[in-house]
């Protein structure tokens, strides 16, 4: 019998993106491991080219890498709330428990028909890390097609090959 390795967050999980780190007195601020999960790495190169969602616009595109970026830069700071529901910046996702959604706020305008989503975790192998694991779209209505549950099977799937990376380096568990 084969055992599947889960991925171990830090508990309470999002603790890291609320902590509020004293920065001035000498808090260490988180780290993004932007180049851990190369899928993720891909994305963010289609959201920066303007391509990651084909349904809008490369202003929207470029909009939406601007707040995340910042949410980021919060997030390593432990500056965002973190809860299960709006108006919370940051959500856990009650179908895998670990996995928080970024959740940013576009400019105001015309609602667009697709809203960008970052799946990260706060893995607890990695001393202050923050692990993004997809970066995404969803329909900013009714999800028929059930795309946001497969962003956050993608995200189970890419967290628990980077947890058996980290084992097989010795790293892990």
């Amino acid at each position: 019998m084969t055992a599947i390795l889960e991925f171990d967050a830090v508990k309470p999980i999002g603790s890291r993106t609320s902590a509020d780190l004293p920065l001035r007195r000498g808090g260490v601020q988180h780290t993004w491991l932007e180049s851990d999960i190369k899928e993720y790495a891909v994305e963010v190169a289609a959201l920066k080219r303007g391509d990651l969602e084909p349904k809008l616009s490369k202003r929207e595109h470029l909009d939406a890498l601007g707040i995340f970026q910042s949410m980021k830069n919060k997030a390593a700071r432990g500056q965002l709330e973190v809860g299960t529901r709006a108006p919370a910046d940051a959500k856990v996702m009650k179908r895998l428990s670990y996995l928080i959604e970024l959740v940013p706020r576009l400019s105001r305008g015309r609602r667009p028909p697709r809203l960008f989503r970052l799946y990260y975790a706060e893995p607890a192998i990695v001393q202050g890390a923050l692990l993004p694991l997809v970066l995404s779209t969803k329909p900013n209505s009714d999800d028929p097609d059930k795309e946001q549950n497969a962003s956050i099977d993608d995200a189970k799937v890419r967290s628990r090959v980077w947890t058996l990376s980290k084992v097989m380096k010795g790293q892990g568990k």
